[in-house]
This record gives structure tokens, sequence and C-alpha cells, in this order.
């Protein structure tokens, strides 16, 4: 498993021109592993963490059940584990509401340093 998400990592970095690079690789891994090559279920999971200071205060927000001020990292992978997409919200928006706003929230994840 640690290869595989290595050579993700590795192919995540060459993107181009805002284009998603790491979809074929990613549909190879899963064909190697007996699934079809696009994923038909999603894992969402998010983590609060606090802003610095210098964090401006229009991008974070208050969680109030990790009772975190700060922003939140929302990922979402595939059943294998594979990454989907990387958001950054403020700590106040929810999953649902991170997943509602889709390709519009989400960023490619070797600019978000997931890798």
């Amino acid at each position: 498993m640690a290869d595989r998400q290595a050579t993700v990592c590795a192919k995540d970095d060459t993107l181009r021109n805002g284009t998603e690079r790491r979809a074929p690789l990613r549909g190879k891994v899963r064909e190697h592993e007996g699934r079809q090559a696009e994923p038909t279920a999603g894992i969402i999971d998010a983590r609060s963490v606090r802003a610095a200071a210098t964090v401006p205060a229009a991008s974070r927000g208050y969680d109030g059940g990790t009772k975190v001020p700060g922003r939140k990292r929302h990922i979402v992978t595939d059943t294998l584990g594979l990454l989907l997409a990387v958001a950054v919200t403020a700590a106040n928006i929810g999953d649902r509401d991170a997943a509602a706003d889709g390709p519009r929230a989400s960023t490619p994840a070797s600019r978000a340093g997931a890798c």
C-alpha cells in the first residue's frame, strides 16, 4: 500500500493548467486491485485545525463540536483510500456543506500538501 500511495503522490505533482492528471493512474491502480476504474463510492472526513494569527479572519471559523477556532480540512477518498479531493474551509463549515459545494471547494491534493 505504501508504494502505491507514493506512486500516486509522485504523479500528483505533475499538474498542468489545473488539469487533474492523477485520474488515469488512480484508474490503473483500481483495476489492478480488481475494481472498476471509476470509483462509485467515496468517504468524506474532516479535521479542524487552529489557524495562525496571520490567517485572514474571513477564512477562519469556529468548530463548536471540537471547540477549535480556525480552519477545517476536508478529504474525500475512494474505498481503497486513494485521494479524490481536498478542500480547506472555515472551521464552522460541516462535511455535508463542504461536499455540497463540490468541485468549487476541492483542490488537487498536491497543491494542498496532502502527500
